[in-house]
């Protein structure tokens, strides 16, 4: 019979691989987040490396949550710098429209979330605090669309009340119009519906109810379904409404939805859309916005989300990154929850495996057709490529048919490799030896339009670097400690490769 000291010493060896596993991942956090903020990508960063049974592996933020700037500065700026549109042109259109209101606090959170999220600032965190995991709120911009809509059109296509291979017009026979007969909604989530990129809803109508009827009756299709993938927040608009309309009945409004089946049973409990005032000064602040005449904080960046009244399908969702994390777990861990000892939410089903499958394939498993030509879509989310923010080493052809994620506009991103991908049985082994058999994520949260959007590629070019170089370099570290196989085909030998 095995003795406790015999137990101890089997235990020990894991624990020294993990301990200098986490300290690898904390150096290259450190690394390439100290090169985005010198270089002026975002004012606050936080960022973590994790896994699905092991959670957060190393994370880190840096700077603060604002630049250094007075609200006297920024008033002065926004008045002498007009907006800048993105093709680089100076854009005088927004001066003359009306400011509307922030929107109305949603109902629908956690309110021990609120309460953690409410909490003064410490003498410790100063008026301007570095970027925390825990208690730093993030406008997540388009994750939304990863985190909720696809989630939660996945969950109702498995209760049988959608099917994603039906037509659009089964659930809105109003969307009418050349060749719309033929848009399934599984072609609205991965973006080859034919629609246009994007509408400036927020300037073409006036009410909420307005911009829903243009985009339900309106709006034409560019080009046929399935000629192309473009990415359109009109598809993920279009989502919205189908979703409200299959929900059951009492549970019809999106951000309850979310919290119902989401956010509750994993944990997610400082998550939500239109926070309330109180949880102000820990939210990352984003645009000096010309059209609403304010620095925005606690209310959504996307002008169309803020149209719609900051609940969206699109864009909206508010979250810290440990609440993100833990939604990552779950994609990795076959839809179900991670284990958390102060809730109670330890094996909570959220997806089926099926699910979480179809969510991460190209073409989001579609099987009545072949991939629509030139795509990188999944379902709701995007695969790798040698040119977005994956970053070399996802897009090589190790990873690259099984690693999916996304981005948001804000300077957000998420990137998840799914279990043993690339791994030979060595490799596995090692990785049930760490405990961490199911694959890792890759998460990166910062306000990078923070006073103002750069113009142009700037912005996005300095945040896709900053990722692509986290990622390289995390993936470089997990393969150096025996977690994924050795890069024999074709992959990144540079950790800061773009």
């Amino acid at each position: 019979m095995a003795s406790v000291a015999d137990a101890t010493a089997a235990v020990a060896p894991a624990d020294t691989a993990r301990s200098a596993l986490q300290s690898d991942l904390q150096f290259v956090l450190t690394s390439a987040l100290a090169f985005g903020h010198s270089s002026r990508a975002f004012p606050g960063c936080w960022a973590c490396v994790g896994s699905g049974s092991g959670g957060i592996l190393a994370e880190l933020g840096v700077g603060t949550l604002d630049w250094d700037y007075s609200a006297d500065t920024l008033a002065r700026e926004a008045k002498q710098a007009p907006p800048i549109s993105a093709a680089g042109v100076v854009d005088h259109s927004n001066e003359s429209l009306p400011s509307p209101p922030p929107p109305q606090p949603s109902a629908h959170w956690n309110a021990q979330g609120l309460t953690a999220l409410s909490a003064p600032l410490s003498e410790d965190e100063g008026s301007n605090p570095c970027p925390s995991g825990a208690l730093t709120l993030w406008d997540a911009a388009s994750l939304t669309k990863v985190v909720c809509t696809t989630p939660c059109a996945l969950m109702l296509a498995e209760r049988g009340l959608l099917d994603l291979d039906a037509p659009v017009q089964r659930y809105l026979p109003e969307w009418t119009g050349p060749n719309k007969e033929q848009v399934t909604v599984r072609m609205l989530l991965t973006h080859c519906a034919g629609l246009p990129a994007h509408l400036e809803l927020w300037k073409l109508t006036a009410t909420p109810a307005e911009a829903r009827e243009l985009v339900l009756r309106r709006v034409e299709l560019e080009r046929p379904p399935r000629s192309a993938a473009v990415y359109s927040d009109l598809g993920l608009i279009l989502v919205g409404e189908i979703l409200r309309r299959v929900m059951p009945k009492g549970e019809q409004v999106f951000d309850a939805f979310c919290r119902a089946h989401l956010f509750e049973p994993l944990g997610m409990h400082r998550s939500g859309f239109c926070p309330p005032s109180a949880v102000r000064q820990r939210t990352a602040p984003t645009e000096q916005c010309s059209w609403r005449k304010r620095l925005l904080r606690g209310e959504v960046h996307d002008e169309n989300a803020a149209h719609l009244g900051g609940v969206a399908t699109h864009a909206g969702l508010f979250t810290t990154g440990h609440d993100l994390a833990r939604f990552a777990q779950m994609m990795l861990s076959g839809g179900v929850a991670p284990a958390s000892a102060s809730d109670g939410t330890a094996g909570a089903r959220i997806l089926s495996p099926a699910s979480i499958a179809m969510a991460a394939a190209l073409g989001g498993g579609e099987k009545a057709f072949p991939p629509v030509s030139g795509s990188n879509r999944a379902l709701g989310f995007e695969k790798p490529t040698a040119t977005n923010s994956a970053g070399a080493e996802l897009a090589s052809p190790a990873f690259a048919s099984t690693a999916f994620g996304h981005t948001g506009f804000t300077g957000t991103s998420l990137w998840l490799l799914p279990s043993a991908a690339g791994a030979g049985v060595e490799e596995c082994q090692a990785a049930a030896a760490a405990s961490l058999p199911d694959g890792f994520f890759f998460i990166l949260l910062s306000n990078r339009v923070c006073p103002r959007r750069p113009s142009g590629e700037e912005g996005p070019r300095k945040i896709h670097a900053v990722r692509r170089d986290l990622h390289n370099r995390a993936i470089q570290v997990l393969r150096k400690h025996g977690l994924l196989a050795a890069n024999t085909q074709g992959g990144a030998a540079s950790a800061g490769a773009s």
